[in-house]
């Protein structure tokens, strides 16, 4: 079994987290399909350090064969049940529940025979950009009175005061 973590994606910002990958598998020399029960490849994710959370996995499409096709696991049950892989890339992309500052990525897999293959290409992480409210203060002395221009001290305070808080934000 081999582990590949792809660690600290910065995703603060970011809302609809998905995850995109690109996978393929060859047939062997023999033309058969060579996954058995036991072979998997998983994507897991965590967020802000949280556990790892099942993304995708490709499992043998027989809980009891050898030699099978490797397909999409949808229910995470052990059995590849969706799309089956093929030597053509395909897409695959999977949402992610949650958000925070920081995503890690771990990949394993896990093929202990000749011929059991799999290729991973195009690792995207995307989300949508949180949009941010722009808050402005207006103010004037449509009066044009002279308290007003005794007042100006009193606004630079409530000036300083907005300007501090931003800043812890």
């Amino acid at each position: 079994r081999q582990t590949l973590t792809i660690s600290n994606i910065d995703i603060s910002g970011f809302t609809n987290l998905t995850v995109s990958l690109d996978l393929a598998e060859d047939d062997s020399f023999d033309g058969f399909e060579d996954w058995d029960e036991p072979d998997f490849f998983s994507v897991q994710a965590r967020i802000d350090g949280g556990a790892f959370v099942d993304v995708l996995r490709v499992e043998s499409s027989s809980a009891t064969s050898r030699n099978t096709q490797p397909r999409i696991d949808t229910n995470f049950d052990g059995v590849g049940d969706g799309t089956a892989l093929t030597d053509v890339f395909q897409t695959f992309q999977q949402s992610l529940v949650g958000t925070g500052s920081t995503l890690d990525l771990q990949l394993t897999f896990d093929l202990d025979a000749g011929e059991e293959d799999i290729a991973v290409d195009n690792i995207v992480v995307g989300g949508d950009a949180v949009a941010y409210k722009l808050e402005l203060l207006h103010f004037s002395d449509q009066e044009a009175n002279a308290s007003s221009f005794e007042n100006i001290n009193n606004l630079s305070g409530v000036l300083n005061a907005l300007r501090a808080q931003d800043a812890g934000n």
